[in-house]
C-alpha cells in the first residue's frame, strides 16, 4: 500500500465523524446538515403523556392533511346520491358556519315533507317530488327519501325510485320492510325478474306481511306472469301464513297461568268469549262477541259487544283477578269501546297449534283448536 499524506488522512475521516454523531444524546450548535435531517427519526417523549412518540415523515403529515381536507369536502349537490344525502342529515342546511340552527333546518323540512305529502295524496307527484327535493335541501332523513321514493315511482321514475329508497334504508327508516317491497315493485315493472325477487324476499324476511295484497298488487303483476310465480312465493311466504281460516273454526283453548281460556270459533265470523271477569272487575262474569279473521297469518279479533253484570252488596272476596260480590246484577250489553282489535293468537304459534296432537297437554301461552262436534253451537247462529 503506499503511504497517505497525514492531513489527507484526516480529512477523509471527517465524514465518518459526522455520520457517528447521530447516536449521541446531544447534538452540539455546530452539527452538519445531515446530522440535523437525522433528528426525524428520533424518538421524542410526548409533553403530556411522557409515551414515545416516532416523529412522522413530511409526505404522511401532507397525506393526513390531505385525508382530513377530503373527509371535510362538501359533496356535490344530487338528491339521488348517497354522499350528498348522508352529508345532509349530518349537517342540516349544508353550511356548517350557517346561522341558521340544525333545529330550524330540520323544522324547515318537516314543514315541506308534509306539504310534499299532501300533494302525494292528490295524485300530484309531479309537484310532490319537487318540494320533497326542497325539503331534503334543508335536512334529510329516511322517511323523506321513502316518500321522495314513492312520488318518484308514481311518475315513471323507476331507477331514481330505487335510488330513493336505498338512501331511506341507509338512512334507517323505521319501516324497512316497506322500501324493501316498494323496491321490489319498482323492479317488477321494470320486467327486471331476479332483483324483483331478491328485494322482496328481503321484505318479507324484514317483516312485510300484507300476502294477500301482493296477489293484487298492480305494481307486481310482471312478477306474478311468470311461470315460477306461485313456486317462489310459496317458499318465501312462511307456512304458518299460508293456512286456511277452515283450520281454526271449533273451540280455541288459549293456556294461562290459571286455566285455558275458551273462545268460540264460528265458521261466519263470529267470535264468543266467556269470562268470569265482569267489565267492572267483579267476579259475575262477562260475555264479549266479535269477530275474528286471519290477517297475514296472524288470528286476529275485532271486538264489537260485551254483555256483563255487576257485582251488588259487599265484597266477599277479592282473588287478585277478579272481586267476589254478595250478588250479580244481570248481565247487560253494549258496545264494546275498550278491547277494540287484537292478536288473539300470532301467527307462529298457530303454526305450531296445527302440528300438535289433538292430546297434546297445552302450557302456559300455548294455543290448540278443537273443531265442533257435529253442528256449531247456538252461539253461532
Amino acid at each position: 500500500m503506499s503511504n497517505v499524506p497525514t492531513w489527507l488522512a484526516i480529512v477523509l475521516m471527517l465524514p465518518l465523524a459526522a455520520c457517528s454523531k447521530t447516536e449521541d444524546k446531544k447534538q452540539p450548535a455546530s452539527s452538519t446538515n445531515e446530522a440535523a435531517k437525522t433528528k426525524t427519526t428520533e424518538v421524542a417523549a410526548k409533553p403530556e403523556t411522557g409515551e414515545p412518540e416516532t416523529a412522522q415523515p413530511e409526505t404522511g403529515k401532507l397525506e393526513a392533511a390531505k385525508s382530513e381536507a377530503e373527509a371535510k369536502k362538501v359533496p356535490a349537490k344530487d338528491y339521488l346520491s348517497k354522499s350528498w344525502a348522508m352529508y345532509i342529515n349530518r349537517v342540516p342546511g349544508g353550511d356548517e358556519n350557517s346561522s341558521d340552527s340544525p333545529a330550524d333546518e330540520r323544522a324547515a323540512a318537516e314543514v315541506l315533507r308534509k306539504e310534499a305529502h299532501a300533494l302525494y295524496k292528490k295524485k300530484n307527484d309531479t309537484e310532490a317530488v319537487l318540494k320533497y327535493e326542497e325539503a331534503i335541501s334543508h335536512w334529510a332523513n329516511g322517511k323523506t327519501y321513502y316518500n321522495y321514493g314513492n312520488s318518484l315511482s308514481n311518475i315513471d321514475r323507476l331507477e331514481d325510485s330505487i335510488k330513493a329508497y336505498e338512501i331511506a334504508l341507509q338512512l334507517g327508516y323505521e319501516k324497512p320492510e316497506m322500501a324493501l317491497y316498494n323496491t321490489a315493485c319498482s323492479y317488477s315493472r321494470l320486467k327486471t325478474v331476479e332483483p324483483a325477487y331478491d328485494f322482496l324476499a328481503k321484505a318479507i324476511h324484514r317483516g312485510y306481511n300484507a300476502f294477500k295484497f301482493i296477489e293484487k298488487d298492480p305494481d307486481m303483476e310482471f312478477l306474478r306472469s311468470q311461470p315460477d310465480w306461485k313456486e317462489r312465493i310459496n317458499a318465501l311466504v312462511p307456512e304458518e301464513v299460508r293456512l286456511g281460516s277452515d283450520k281454526f273454526v271449533g273451540t280455541l283453548e288459549i293456556m294461562t297461568p290459571r286455566d285455558a281460556e275458551s273462545y268460540t270459533l264460528c265458521a261466519n265470523g263470529k267470535l264468543v268469549y266467556d269470562s268470569y271477569v265482569g267489565t267492572d272487575g267483579s267476579c259475575c262474569g262477562a260475555t264479549h262477541t266479535g269477530t275474528w279473521s286471519l290477517k297475514s297469518g296472524d288470528l286476529v279479533v275485532d271486538w264489537t259487544d260485551s254483555c256483563s253484570a255487576s257485582g251488588e252488596g259487599e265484597v266477599v272476596m277479592s282473588t287478585g283477578i277478579c272481586d267476589q260480590y254478595d250478588s250479580c246484577t244481570k248481565k247487560v250489553c253494549a258496545p264494546d269501546t275498550e278491547m277494540g282489535k287484537m292478536i288473539l293468537v300470532q301467527r307462529e304459534e298457530l303454526a305450531v297449534m296445527q302440528r300438535r296432537k289433538a292430546n297434546a297437554i297445552i302450557e302456559d301461552g300455548e294455543a290448540m283448536v278443537t273443531p265442533f262436534k257435529g253442528t256449531a253451537p247456538a252461539v253461532c247462529k
